[in-house]
């Protein structure tokens, strides 16, 4: 679209009616009354009423749907909305209604921390300022409610307690003016005052006569209540917002979270009748409702106001995750409303923003992710979450991360489904998912070499971890999506899937590395290229060996199945690490002749192909195979292998390097305790902790260590120092990261080393 001509601002705003500027406005985009009131969802008698001053108080939805639908921005928007506030103001509805002060709830109960600190700040009264105190939190975790008990208890009733809603729903935010307008009225029959100068010489005399309390609800800046902290004398006053009202000078702040889930099941007990309690899960019914306080009152009041319904019929009406907030609503109490009032507080932009962030799948998000989805850069997207931050709509966390409320969550959902269409919808998707994928990879791929390397501000390995970690309910979803999506880059699923494999043992924990391992032998098949299907096949049968709970059976098949791929494409690497793997298969089913001759053929390629890793990787199962009949051949085995890593040293990577070493000098020392060479095998070990610092990142490397080290200990009869070993062992390797016989063959030996 074409850039439009500035609108002429010769004459102030002020004098200017609403429908005039509206009209004007309308005329500069060039839109018809009709086709204006179809771009901002309301009738064209509406636009037809406000333009011809029939309405001159129009309610605050439909001018923010005007100002939207004439894309109005920054300064441009900010004199449209300031001219309606105008036409309001000579209504003066709103600035009525706005002082009807909410019931205190008899019932109040739970909040303890938070109250307990209200009430401290509320009371500590110094000097001639007003003793003010901000409440914060998102829209329904209960501002009000708190804000008005820690008044009424911090002034016992020693002081009036007046009230403002300086912005509902249904009207546009209060003016200065009006809100000192409000107070004065409270305070009974007087002059009005038109100006900002006469109402607040008003304030300060009749702040000054008696003790008062004021409760300011849903502030939306600071120079609404400014007037009002400025008094002759001490006055209580507490605010709310869902904004942090960073620029308002003198006032603690006591933010409001969701309840605590023990506290939830109590408020909905206090409010459900216990016959209707009889069926269905308080627990469940709390969790349906994220345990924000105003879901929970609708729900406990909808069930409570029909006997014939019990908890389980409200909470099988909520467990439809699209129609849930359709179903939180008793009598004028709305969730989605209370949510709706901070949404159309945002700019254009920022409300595509936060309609997106429920394509993003994980529970917390920082901003480089929400702005691949649309293509803004890192720091405009981080201002923007921070506007949402401010406005409540999202959680801010450590390290830059955001998270979203449940409920958001769906609200979110319900208003990218009204404002746009899958077709708008699924590009956004795309870039989200093509970016994880290509994020994703990059992480996996840091080694050791670029994690010697680095330059501050570069990912490390730490960081890599880290960020795979946290993000892995992120780059899971997206391979999935991707694989099964045929215009998804087919190139990006495998490269993507085939790293991710390759940095599974470095968290072998995860649950989900078979469906990542699976997905790469897919996406190979469908290449149609069998050396690199080779290739994935046997990286997936050494990950199932490698799992916590491994199954050789299964990884023996695909062994055999990526050995006849590998020998069909002719491809010689991958099909002598399928007999490695094979071996290794047999090796666990207890299969040691099969064993052996797979690991003695897979020597005799590596040999013939020059292949240093197959080598030695084939001479430690030959040398497993050799352990209890031949040990002696076992440790010939083990110092061929020692001898071929120092002789290729240059030519390994530093992870090929640790992954030779570990198992010549794990091979070293098994052998010498089965020899009974106990001495020689504490040296190896200690050799083994002397290259720990080389290791940081594989507390397993140094685990193993103390393992062989407690283990010849044991056969020298120093059992202190066994014992002292062994459990360090079990220390250093978290009971999620080890397989349970590698644990329980150290317990063993610890509870002989109990026993007299």
């Amino acid at each position: 679209m074409a850039s439009r001509p500035q609108l002429e601002r010769r004459t102030p705003v002020a004098q200017h009616p609403f429908g005039e500027l509206l009209r004007r406005r309308r005329h500069y985009a060039d839109l018809t009354l009709e086709h204006l009131a179809e771009l901002a969802g309301v009738s064209t008698r509406t636009v037809s009423d406000i333009e011809r001053g029939v309405s001159v108080g129009p309610q605050r939805r439909t001018v923010i749907a005007l100002a939207n639908a004439l894309e109005l921005a920054d300064h441009d928007r900010a004199e449209f909305l300031g001219a309606a506030r105008l036409g309001r103001l000579r209504t003066a509805t709103n600035v009525s209604l706005s002082s009807i002060q909410p019931f205190r709830l008899p019932d109040f109960t739970g909040r303890e921390a938070e109250m307990t600190a209200l009430v401290s700040l509320l009371s500590s009264r110094t000097g001639e300022a007003a003793s003010s105190v901000l409440v914060t939190g998102m829209a329904g975790v209960g501002k009000t409610t708190v804000a008005l008990e820690a008044v009424h208890r911090a002034t016992a009733g020693t002081s009036d307690v007046l009230f403002v809603n300086l912005h509902s729903p249904d009207t546009l935010p209060l003016f200065p003016l009006q809100v000192l307008q409000s107070l004065l009225r409270q305070k009974g029959p007087q002059e009005e005052h038109a100006t900002m100068e006469g109402a607040f010489a008003a304030w300060r005399r009749v702040s000054a006569i008696e003790p008062l309390a004021v409760v300011l609800d849903n502030v939306t800046d600071e120079d609404q209540v400014r007037p009002v902290l400025a008094t002759a004398r001490p006055v209580v006053v507490a605010l709310t917002s869902r904004r942090s009202l960073g620029g308002l000078e003198g006032c603690q702040r006591v933010v409001l979270a969701t309840l605590p889930r023990a506290d939830s099941i109590a408020f909905l007990a206090r409010i459900i009748p216990e016959g209707q309690r009889a069926r269905g899960d308080l627990a469940e019914l709390a969790e349906l409702c994220s345990d924000l306080p105003l879901a929970l009152r609708i729900a406990g009041n909808r069930i409570s106001s029909r006997p014939t319904w019990t908890v389980e019929d409200f909470v099988q009406r909520l467990r439809a995750h699209s129609s849930r907030l359709r179903h939180l609503v008793a009598g004028d109490l709305r969730v989605g409303s209370t949510f709706a009032l901070s949404y159309e507080a945002l700019s254009p932009r920022s409300r595509q923003v936060f309609r997106s962030l429920p394509l993003i799948v994980g529970s917390s998000f920082r901003a480089d992710m929400v702005a691949s989805i649309h293509g803004y850069d890192v720091e405009t997207t981080d201002g923007i979450l921070g506007e949402l931050a401010d406005l409540a709509l999202l959680e801010p966390l450590s390290g830059d991360r955001y998270r979203m409320h449940d409920l958001l969550r769906i609200f979110a959902e319900e208003r990218l489904g009204v404002s746009e269409t899958p077709q708008e919808i699924e590009p956004g998707r795309a870039r989200l998912r093509s970016w994880t994928l290509e994020k994703a990879r990059e992480m996996a791929l840091v080694d050791e070499e670029m994690d010697a390397a680095h330059e501050p501000g570069d990912v490390t390995l730490p960081s890599a971890r880290e960020w795979l970690t946290t993000e892995a309910d992120s780059w899971l979803d997206a391979l999935r999506v991707a694989a099964a999506t045929p215009t998804d880059s087919l190139d990006l699923v495998l490269g993507t899937a085939e790293a991710l494999v390759q940095f599974a043992e470095r968290w072998l924990s995860f649950p989900h590395w078979r469906t990542v391992a699976r997905i790469a032998v897919t996406a190979a098949e469908q290449f149609g290229d069998e050396a690199r299907l080779a290739k994935q096949l046997q990286m997936l049968s050494a990950l199932e060996l490698g799992l916590l709970d491994a199954n050789p059976d299964i990884a023996l098949e695909i062994a055999r199945r990526a050995r006849e791929t590998a020998e069909r494409a002719g491809a010689g690497d991958a099909a002598t690490w399928a007999l490695i793997s094979i071996a290794w298969s047999e090796t666990h089913r207890g299969e040691s002749d099969a064993a052996l001759r797979a690991a003695r053929h897979a020597l005799e390629e590596a040999l013939e192909g020059g292949l240093v890793e197959p080598q030695v990787q084939s001479r430690y199962w030959i040398a497993i195979g050799l352990l209890d009949d031949d040990p002696e051949g076992a440790l010939h085995q083990a110092a061929e292998m020692r001898t071929t890593i120092d002789d290729h040293e240059s030519d390994l990577s530093l992870r090929q390097w640790s992954t030779l070493n570990n198992l010549s000098t794990a091979i070293s020392a098994k052998v010498l305790i089965r020899l009974g060479r106990y001495s020689e095998a504490v040296e190896v070990a200690n050799r083994m902790m002397d290259d720990a610092p080389f290791f940081p990142h594989e507390p397993d490397f140094l685990a193993r260590a103390y393992r062989h080290r407690g283990f010849a200990h044991l056969g020298l009869g120093e059992r202190e120092n066994a014992r002292s070993d062994l459990r360090r062992a079990l220390d250093l390797v978290q009971e999620h990261e080890r397989p349970d016989w590698w644990a329980a063959e150290i317990q063993d030996a610890l509870d002989s080393l109990d026993r007299p």
